[in-house]
């Protein structure tokens, strides 16, 4: 396994996240999209909703994660962005806090198609991992290593762009240790490679 990005978001409060250096960047591009998403105490805080801002990783297929800081009432969603060309042709996994429930969502041409769904009960003032899957066609998408979502397609399958996005809630909800890498290990969890001694 190799890690093509790693972001802790330690940085100055206040710096753009387009103006700021991933502890890790294989491919070296850095962050672009979206200006309202900065550095908030060493976590990423997005200040305004529909914001994108996404990173070249080298891969379309491996594993991407983050921390899902969660605010308490409030009605958040966050998304993480894979398989990324432009703002209307990309992939979500849609984390809806308001709604209870995670999403894949595919956005071709400028509409959104949920493709699968589940219910998840997201509890305020928690951090949960996010984490989607890609393998070739494949994909599926996990909260604190528990599946939830899966789906097949084979849209923007070699896209190497994916990120991270704000659709709406509260200034206090953040994303922090965000992770590109390119193991793919189908129905595997992060802790059961770590006992094999994967990833380590």
């Amino acid at each position: 396994m190799t890690i093509k990005v790693q972001d802790t978001f330690t940085d100055t409060n206040g710096t753009l996240l387009n103006n700021h250096t991933p502890d890790t960047d294989v491919v070296g591009g850095g962050w672009s999209g979206s200006t309202a998403a900065e550095i908030n105490s060493n976590q990423l805080r997005f200040d305004t909703d529909n914001s994108t801002n996404t990173i070249d990783g080298g891969t379309s297929d491996g594993d991407i994660y983050f921390d899902w800081i969660v605010a308490s009432a409030a009605l958040n969603r966050n998304s993480l962005i894979y398989r990324y060309t432009d703002d209307n042709n990309h992939w979500r996994y849609n984390l809806r806090e308001d709604n209870g429930d995670v999403r894949i969502v595919e956005r071709n041409g400028g509409t959104n198609t949920t493709r699968d769904t589940a219910s998840f009960t997201f509890s305020g003032g928690t951090t949960y991992v996010a984490r989607m899957n890609l393998s070739g066609t494949s994909m599926e998408g996990f909260i604190d290593d528990v599946s939830q979502v899966t789906y097949t397609s084979s849209f923007k399958q070699t896209e190497t762009n994916h990120g991270v996005q704000r659709n709406t809630g509260s200034l206090l909800t953040k994303i922090d240790n965000f992770v590109i890498d390119d193991l793919v290990v189908a129905g595997a969890t992060k802790p059961a490679l770590a006992l094999l001694g994967v990833g380590a």
